[in-house]
This record gives structure tokens, C-alpha cells and sequence, in this order.
């Protein structure tokens, strides 16, 4: 784990996804209580701080930084229009 990610764990809740994991060869097979418990854990932590770590969630270190990378690409295009839509608003 990198120092950044251990310093916002340590403020941010961290759920353990190894119940229900992507990793589980048949998601069909969880108890009811594993389901329970990691729901429970992650309504408390958005209830309360707003964010939440996942830890063995089974999704590959790769995908995780494709994703974030687009989705800070399309916020970054986002606040470009509603700029532009401004200014432009601002002109009549």
C-alpha cells in the first residue's frame, strides 16, 4: 500500500470486501450474514464520513487507475462547458 493510502485509511473507514469479492468463484454461495455485515459497514461509513476504503474487493490496481483517470478527465470536461456556459450567459 502506498504512505498516501495508509494516511487517508487511516481516517477513512475501511470496509473488507473479501466476503463478497469479486475474487469469489460463486457470489451464489454467501451467507446472508457476510452480506449483512460488509452492508452495514459500508452504509455506516457513507453515513457518517461520506467516503469508504475497499479493501479485497477483487478489482485489479489497473482498472481502478483506468477508471479514475477517466473520471477526472470527464469532471475536468464538465466544469470546462459549465465555465463556457457561463461566460457565455454572463454576455447577454
Amino acid at each position: 500500500m502506498e504512505a498516501s493510502a495508509a494516511s487517508a485509511s487511516s481516517q477513512i473507514p475501511v470496509v473488507d470486501f473479501s466476503a463478497i469479492s469479486l475474487e469469489n468463484e460463486d457470489p451464489l454461495t454467501l451467507s446472508k450474514q457476510a452480506v449483512t455485515i460488509v452492508a452495514e459497514q459500508l452504509y455506516r461509513a457513507f453515513s457518517t464520513i461520506g467516503f469508504v476504503y475497499l479493501q479485497n474487493h477483487g478489482i485489479s490496481q489497473k482498472m481502478v487507475r483506468y477508471k479514475l483517470t477517466n473520471q477526472v478527465s470527464s469532471f475536468s470536461f464538465s466544469l470546462f462547458i459549465c465555465h463556457k456556459k457561463n461566460k457565455r450567459e454572463e454576455k447577454k
